[in-house]
């Protein structure tokens, strides 16, 4: 076993479980929930307490700190530890180490992975206490990991504490603006999500802007984004996912994924929107009904039945 930190690089998961609806998220980011599951299983830290793996976040140096911090971002992705997301010292703990360890502007692997897994964690803390240092690890100055696991972070919180309570906090919105203009598009593909789950005017609007795009994953995130709330702009780029890209015939997991994100998204554009006209969607689910060879695809349209 290697002592070195996941490489956010290799992560190609693109669909995992934190979020609370669905979304397409850039390949390279590192909290992948298989990427959690997988790390859970082969890291050696001793101690599974919460409280030991804080203290050894706070107090240790080296590679333990990020390794506890995997662990304890794994705790509270376990459904057995509901509890666990409710506790407030715990909420206060993390946070004030992420401030620190932002103001400390490390920078080396091991910092980093501590920084993503800690912002990680505190997404799954049902606190707003971690909403303002959240909106800190945004800032372009610290390492594009953090700032896409801080985006993420604020868009799980956005979904289970609300997203008009998260609205309030100070300069939040503001900066999902700015990272949805960042030259970097897997930033970019990051806060088009968060925006998506935020809402409000200033959000839809960016994301109409996002759905021109030239990467096609932050047009996507845009277009599922704005389905959540009903907008029809999505609809052309929600059709443009059922579609395999050039050089994927047949469709590859990625692929699949891209067309069950977009079926969902249908569903709740026509639910959010009912006076949406039908006729386009239905044909273009209609054919990839006849020409998918993916089971899962044709479930999932059987699912949804008449759009």
């Amino acid at each position: 076993m290697s002592d070195s930190p996941p490489d956010a690089a290799d992560q190609e998961t693109p669909l995992w479980r934190f979020f609370v609806s669905f979304v397409l998220v850039p390949g390279a980011i590192v909290l992948a929930g298989l990427a959690i599951l997988v790390a859970v299983r082969w890291l050696t830290h001793p101690g599974t307490d919460p409280a030991q793996l804080v203290d050894t976040i706070e107090h240790r140096r080296g590679n333990v700190r990020w390794r506890a911090a995997v662990q304890l971002a794994g705790l509270l992705t376990d459904g057995e530890h509901q509890e666990l997301r409710r506790n407030q010292a715990l909420a206060g703990r993390l946070t004030g180490i992420l401030q620190h360890e932002l103001a400390s502007g490390g920078v080396r692997q091991d910092d980093v992975t501590l920084q993503v897994f800690l912002c990680r964690a505190l997404g799954e803390l049902e606190s707003d206490i971690s909403l303002p240092v959240l909106v800190e690890a945004t800032d372009a100055a610290h390492h594009n990991d953090v700032r896409r696991s801080a985006l993420e972070a604020i868009a799980v919180l956005a979904d289970s504490l609300g997203s008009e309570r998260v609205a309030t906090v100070p300069g939040l919105a503001e900066s999902l603006l700015a990272a949805s203009h960042d030259t970097g598009a897997a930033v970019r593909s990051t806060a088009a999500y968060a925006l998506g789950v935020l809402g409000g005017d200033a959000a839809e609007d960016r994301l109409v802007a996002l759905l021109q795009d030239r990467e096609r994953l932050v047009r996507y995130n845009a277009a599922t984004g704005l389905a959540r709330w009903g907008n029809g702009a999505a609809v052309a780029v929600l059709l443009e996912m059922l579609t395999p890209a050039a050089g994927q015939s047949p469709p590859g997991q990625r692929e699949e994924l891209i067309q069950l994100n977009a079926l969902e998204a249908l569903r709740q554009l026509t639910t959010n929107n009912p006076d949406l006209p039908r006729e386009g969607i239905r044909d273009a689910v209609a054919k990839l009904n006849k020409t998918t060879n993916s089971q899962a695809v044709r479930e999932k349209i059987s699912e949804l039945g008449r759009l």
